[in-house]
């Protein structure tokens, strides 16, 4: 694909999760996170790119989605030229936001905090 393609489906993602559209979760480790989008497809959402030899995480947010039959289909990272890097982390940081009920939960200890 040129990354035209890849652009379009990348903006789509970033605004219904703007919008509280795409219900994603936490999987296994507090950096990846998933959402299915009609039983067909399923997108990953990590914090980085790969991992190198020694475990060292490496590169930015890295998207990837699969199929039903958990074939990656697409990937999406700071190497398509057309994706802004700084909206990649800013689609992380919302669905980390989202995802952990980060605004719930800061209003708890909020509201602890003044109760004592």
């Amino acid at each position: 694909m040129s990354g035209q393609k890849e652009l379009e489906i990348f903006q789509e993602i970033l605004a219904r999760t703007k919008e509280g559209r795409l219900a994603w979760e936490v999987v296994s480790s507090e950096d990846t996170f998933v959402v299915a989008i009609k039983g067909k497809y399923t997108l990953v959402l990590k914090s980085y790119r790969d991992e190198d030899n020694w475990g060292n995480q490496r590169g930015g947010p890295n998207l990837i989605m699969k199929d039903s039959d958990d074939h990656e289909i697409l990937e999406i990272n700071e190497s398509i030229k057309l994706v802004n890097p700084e909206e990649l982390k800013e689609l992380y940081q919302t669905v980390r936001y989202q995802a952990l009920h980060i605004g719930e939960k800061v209003d708890d200890l909020l509201g602890d905090l003044k109760s004592l």
